[in-house]
């Protein structure tokens, strides 16, 4: 598995993306929702720039933290995919504030 693009890229680019939503003073659904669409089309679009002989799929995981004291909120993701494992393949970038995490799931296809 080769990734077009460097892993260094692919975390900058996705450190751009997420930043408004790392900046959150609080957890809004409706806000985080948003947010998080913006953040995904941010990367696609930066990817397909940087590397359109692949296709590519981003999937984004925001957990709100919670307070001390309280019970850490459990989110499961699963994503499966069949594929040339010389060619394709994936990267996951996570980032984190006092108020959400961010896993951010990067799979490329070679056409």
């Amino acid at each position: 598995m080769s990734c077009p693009l460097s892993r260094e890229k692919i975390d900058a680019i996705c450190s751009e993306a997420v930043t408004s939503l790392l900046k959150e003073p609080v957890y809004e659904h409706d806000t985080i929702l948003k947010l998080n669409k913006e953040a995904i089309r941010f990367v696609l679009s930066a990817l397909n720039k940087d590397a359109s002989s692949y296709k590519w799929i981003v999937n984004s995981t925001v957990v709100q933290k919670l307070p001390a004291g309280h019970p850490t909120a459990g989110v499961t993701a699963s994503q499966a995919a069949s594929w040339d494992c010389e060619r394709d393949g994936f990267l996951v970038v996570k980032k984190s504030s006092p108020v959400v995490g961010i896993t951010l799931t990067i799979t490329f296809v070679s056409f």
